[in-house]
């Protein structure tokens, strides 16, 4: 099943995309030069952490690690500020979010923490306490816990093989993919997850979401506007995956993840109006239920491979 849609791309849009693509990376940059936890006692549990994998369990267990409350409160702040400069869109949630914290209402650590452990019902409701729009807090929150989930990724990398890994979601923190990029024709398919800039290895033809291999429910969408990229959707799960297609199998290059991915929003529309649905980032598909409301912010350095 193939479609081709056509869809018009804004210069202006993409132009501002990478703009917040590149202050958000360097917020991130900033941040990961720094040792982020204070105690990381997963670095020394290699047994544990393989019987994880080989159950199916991502290896992050945030209630592991000790973060500073300075660094959550830098994180916030430069995340805060960077976002003022770059999403005027949302300048009164922002607004909102500095007026509560320089209060004292608000604290980052906690917003932190909730994040980590993938504490949904709280964030929701910190969302209509403070009168904020709850999707403007799931991107910002996903991005604040970014460095961190990313640090402990590139630590977790170096002490297990990863190669045997072919779930959907991720195998350092859980959450779904939400982009793929794949060689060209019949090349590997990897996954990568914005939320701690990890890639994988997995199935060309299976959907990510169901894990459906009947070919008859599986296809792709082509938009004229987005040369080499494709939409896979999948007509048992109606989820969809954003891909890029490369002309060989040479991943280990550096690629921008976070900057294809914010400037390939207008994909995800296209994909919701021909009837299938974003995956919800912010919940881990493994044992949560799907908020209704998706997420459709986005994230750069070089992504954590993690293949031996």
């Amino acid at each position: 099943m193939t479609k081709h849609t056509e869809s018009g791309a804004n210069n202006g849009d993409l132009s501002a995309a990478r703009q917040l693509t590149q202050a958000v990376c360097s917020v991130i940059a900033g941040l990961t030069e720094q040792n982020l936890f204070e105690a990381f006692p997963l670095g020394n549990q290699q047994d544990y952490l393989k019987q994880l994998l080989k159950s199916g369990i991502p290896l992050f267990e945030p209630e592991q690690v000790t973060i500073s409350k300075n660094l959550s409160q830098q994180a916030f702040s430069m995340l805060l500020r960077a976002l003022t400069d770059h999403m005027p869109e949302a300048a009164q949630d922002l607004t909102t979010l500095q007026r509560t914290f320089d209060e004292g209402a608000l604290s980052p650590h906690d917003l932190l923490m909730i994040t980590l452990e993938h504490r949904w019902s709280e964030l929701r409701q910190c969302a209509l306490t403070l009168s904020v729009d709850v999707e403007l807090l799931q991107f910002f929150t996903l991005y604040l816990a970014r460095p961190f989930r990313q640090q402990a990724a590139e630590r977790l990398a170096n002490l297990i093989d990863y190669h045997n890994w072919r779930q959907g979601y991720c195998p350092v923190c859980g959450h779904c993919a939400v982009l793929g990029r794949q060689g060209a024709p019949e090349g590997q398919r990897w996954l990568w997850c914005c939320c701690c800039n990890t890639q994988w290895r997995f199935a060309r033809l299976q959907c990510a979401f169901c894990l459906n291999q009947v070919q008859q429910d599986l296809g792709y969408l082509t938009v004229e506007a987005f040369p080499g990229r494709r939409i896979y959707v999948c007509d048992k799960c109606k989820r969809y995956l954003k891909v890029i297609e490369s002309g060989n199998d040479q991943f280990e290059a550096p690629f921008d993840y976070d900057l294809e991915y914010f400037c390939a929003v207008e994909l995800d529309r296209i994909a919701v109006s021909e009837g299938y649905v974003a995956q919800p980032i912010w919940v881990l598909p493994y044992e949560s239920p799907i908020p209704t409301a998706v997420l459709t912010g986005k994230l750069s350095s070089r992504p954590v491979v993690l293949d031996r």
